[in-house]
């Protein structure tokens, strides 16, 4: 627990006695009398009620969602008022460790609550809220969404996050002062979506809307930043008393000067000057000055933009930031705040400043651009498109993901996307929900981002369609895969992206390269794509009809070999491939996916394939694909890949003995491997291992090397450099690492520069998991929550396996012990060092984010 404020407060030097009140949303009830954390309330207005003129009402982490504040009458509204909290007193209502863990929670009818309720409602002056998230709450007939104050002067909310909030007016907020608050996704069905008759320093407002303004009749803002605000009409911004100094304005729509006595000093604007009346010392519609971030709500300046120090220090001091009615408190606004922006950093308090919110806050990674003049971009972060091209996102700690998708004004489908400069592998394929993930690149470096469409489009139904169709539209689809490839143009620079509906596709195919193949590229740019994925999308390979099984007239699934074009096949069931039984070096080798350099395949499952060698895929890019199950009558299930990443490889049979290794040569990046995971034996291949998980390792490695690799305990017979040798901790079902496994959080690669552009979604299809600054090893980053029973077998029973997925719950129940036995009595189970009683006969373990052990 946090050092809680004592008793007595210290300000500027005047010692002022006055009481805290505290309160808990682990309590049960209201009970206590708020004086400790002990016997705290539950409800934010049960102390709030108790607190005096002065006093401090400190709430504990939670979401409270309860009580309600007694309706009081507001003159400002001339009518009757409703708020989850009122403070009805000059009282610090504040939160103990800050807005990200403590929320205030309106209701609203139209979500299916009983009644309408504001968050909170600042009834009389000289009263501060600090630290809360204000979400949820609605005015339908009225104003102030979110928080409500009878006044703009001396009534404060200090940094907090106002968000999905509804009002008539001011969604956000009604009167009062902001500071350092993040006013965003706020809706009002009137005007002023994100605040009314009110005062704002350091605050970000982001994408609030309402058919009228944005703020309405409000009196000053310095430093702030708006952003990508949007209203249906021309009239955006509203004020009745010039007051806007060192303001950023970005991506809004309508007319910022809608009311001719809106006026700015030392603002920048993204916008014409012809469109402003009133004004001083602004910078309007800078060219080529591209000074936010947009596609990640980053709101940080460019480093160089001309909104750097286009600001004056001076302005801050036209807000006023004392509380009258209670002067210990009185220093505490201006020293915390005035001179700190919107995180805290510091500011200069003469001279040149930068306008907006945000002023020393330096980005950890290099800079993403994206690029495309004819496409939105639409982060997972709140839906909203982006438009503008020249696009940049920096990250605000390193490592980390970006998550992109980019969809094109003219319609044309998504092909790929391309990074430049390329490092290796220039291009990528969007994931199965059609988004890009990636990890940006270190600091002082950059790179772009572009998306590329296709020229043509192609549809494949096995059930539905027939080769006879052109393919041209779903109710025109080919019946096989060949017939569409068949049909595509085979100009290098002509894109085909090829639908393929649900269903088995084991019909068509082409000889070619001395065997028979399922599907064959015919050297095309093609990007062939299962629509519902590998479950339920399987491309069937065949024996040969003579042998039953190895031979000339066996079939492979896929071949697409050396066409020298980029291409990609993605969520596909490779099966049932065979190959003839020749020279291992021969052409008819590899039974499921035989791939050039650039190729991908990624998303797919590729099992029970029979081959001489390379039984599973060879060469090519491969990304989250399962690999289990095939067999290799002389060696290796994958070999040279040019780059496979988060893979999993399980179950794959070599005969020619159980020390035969799985893998040959390429690079493979944080895969796990069941069996041998490399052996060079009289091999003169190389391979290079990052992160990667084996089961065993090899006898010798001879042209292998390795980064931040593992292998079990056990399973060396000569010191690998690179490889830890440790006892994984990995469950033997899924391959998954459990949380007290070596390998979780323990790769921290030397060269991110070179790797970045590889670190898409892990196997799961989520975003790579670090833990600090490291990631885990091998194809999952989550892994299993741990946990150990300690008891005789005999009287304990375990529902589940021995570690627990991420959101799942596994259970331990105590039997009763044999009469006469002479065990010992059961006591109850120890939880995260927490003893349960032996009343509680079953425990209920669930997964959560990985931490350690559960005994």
């Amino acid at each position: 627990m946090k050092k809680l404020l004592a008793a007595c407060l210290v300000f500027s030097g005047a010692t002022v006695w006055a009481t805290e009140y505290f309160v808990s949303k682990e309590r049960p009830d209201d009970s206590g009398d708020g004086k400790t954390v002990a016997t705290a309330k539950r409800t934010i207005q049960a102390a709030v009620d108790l607190a005096q003129k002065g006093d401090i009402v400190t709430v504990l982490p939670g979401v409270y969602d309860e009580g309600e504040g007694e309706t009081y009458y507001s003159a400002a509204l001339a009518a009757d008022a409703n708020a989850r909290v009122v403070l009805s007193k000059s009282i610090w209502l504040r939160s103990l460790e800050g807005k990200e863990k403590t929320f205030i929670v309106g209701s609203s009818v139209a979500r299916g609550d009983e009644k309408d309720l504001r968050c909170v409602a600042l009834a009389t002056s000289s009263t501060i809220v600090e630290g809360f998230t204000l979400c949820g709450g609605a005015a339908p007939d009225s104003s102030g969404g979110g928080a409500l104050a009878e006044a703009w002067n001396n009534y404060y909310i200090v940094d907090c996050i106002i968000s999905n909030n509804i009002a008539k007016m001011a969604g956000g907020a009604c009167r009062g002062s902001l500071v350092r608050c993040l006013v965003a996704e706020n809706r009002a069905t009137d005007r002023a979506s994100a605040c009314r008759q009110s005062n704002a320093m350091h605050c970000i407002f982001r994408h609030n809307y309402g058919p009228k303004s944005t703020i309405d009749s409000s009196y000053r803002f310095v430093n702030c930043t708006f952003f990508e605000n949007k209203t249906d009409t021309s009239e955006n911004y509203q004020n009745s008393d010039p007051g806007i100094f060192n303001c950023l304005f970005f991506g809004n729509t309508g007319n910022l000067n809608a009311n001719k006595r809106f006026c700015m000093t030392n603002c920048v604007v993204d916008r014409a000057e012809s469109e402003f009346k009133n004004y001083s010392q602004c910078v309007f519609k800078p060219e080529g000055d591209q000074f936010l971030a947009p596609i990640f709500d980053d709101v940080r300046l460019l480093q160089g933009s001309i909104a750097e120090t286009a600001g004056r220090a001076e302005h801050l001091e036209r807000f006023g930031l004392t509380v009258s009615a209670v002067q210990a408190w009185g220093n505490y606004l201006i020293e915390k705040y005035r001179y700190t922006d919107f995180y805290g950093k510091p500011i200069a308090q003469t001279g040149e400043i930068h306008c907006g919110a945000l002023h020393a806050v330096e980005p950890k990674s290099g800079r993403v651009d994206f690029g495309g003049s004819d496409c939105v971009w639409n982060p997972p972060c709140n839906g909203a498109e982006r438009t503008k091209a020249n696009l940049y996102a920096y990250a605000q700690s390193y490592p980390t993901q970006f998550c992109a998708k980019a969809q094109f004004n003219s319609g044309k489908s998504l092909f790929m996307y391309q990074f430049s400069p390329s490092y290796d592998i220039y291009c990528f394929f969007p994931e199965m929900d059609g988004y890009f993930r990636f990890v940006p690149p270190p600091l002082d470096s950059s790179v772009t981002l572009k998306p590329v469409a296709a020229n043509d489009e192609l549809y494949v139904d096995a059930e539905n369609g027939d080769d006879a169709n052109d393919g041209s539209s779903k109710e025109k689809a080919f019946e096989t895969l060949q017939a569409a490839i068949n049909h595509a143009s085979d100009v290098y620079d002509v894109r085909t992206l090829i639908h393929v509906a649900p269903g088995t596709y084991d019909k068509g195919g082409t000889f070619s390269g001395s065997l028979s193949n399922r599907v064959d590229n015919l050297k095309k740019t093609l990007y062939i794509r299962a629509e519902e994925g590998p479950e339920k999308t399987f491309i069937v390979g065949a024996v040969d009809p003579d042998t039953k099984g190895y031979g000339p007239n066996a079939m492979r699934c896929v071949k697409w070999f050396h066409s020298g074009r980029l291409g990609c096949m993605q969520g596909f069931t490779l099966t049932g491939g065979y190959t003839d039984d020749g020279d291992r070096y021969a052409e008819s080798r590899i039974a499921a996916a035989y791939y050039g350099s650039f190729e991908h395949l990624t998303d797919c499952i590729i099992s029970n394939n029979h081959a001489i060698c390379a039984s599973a895929t060879m060469n090519g890019v491969i990304t989250r694909c399962r690999i289990f199950d095939n067999t290799a009558k002389v060696s290796w299930a994958v070999s040279t890949p040019k780059a496979m990443s988060y893979c999993l490889l399980k179950g794959n049979k070599i005969l020619a003995g159980e020390d035969a290794a799985v893998t040959r040569g390429g690079v493979y990046r944080f895969c796990t491997v069941e069996g041998v995971g490399f052996q060079t034996v009289g091999e003169t291949v190389p391979g290079t291992y990052y992160g990667c998980v084996f089961e065993r390792a090899g006898s010798t490695y001879g042209h292998c090397s390795f980064e931040d690799c593992f292998a079990g305990a056990g399973s060396a017979q000569t010191e690998v450099p690179g490889v830890e040798i440790v006892d994984l901790h990995m469950d033997k079902d899924g391959g998954r690492l459990l949380s007290i496994s070596p390998a979780y959080g323990a790769v921290s690669l030397e060269n991110p520069a070179w790797h970045y552009s590889y670190f898409t979604s892990d196997m799961d299809g989520i975003s790579p998991y670090w833990k600090g600054a490291a990631m885990t090893a091998g194809a999952f980053s989550r892994p299993l929550q741990a946990f150990s029973v300690k008891g005789p077998k005999d009287s304990l029973s375990v529902t589940g396996t021995n570690g627990v997925a991420f959101a799942q719950t596994v259970s331990v129940t105590a039997k009763e012990a044999r009469p006469g036995s002479g065990e010992a009595k059961f006591l109850g189970f120890t939880v995260d060092g927490v003893q349960l009683p032996a009343e509680q006969l079953t425990c209920e373990v669930s997964g959560g984010d990985p931490e350690g052990i559960i005994e």
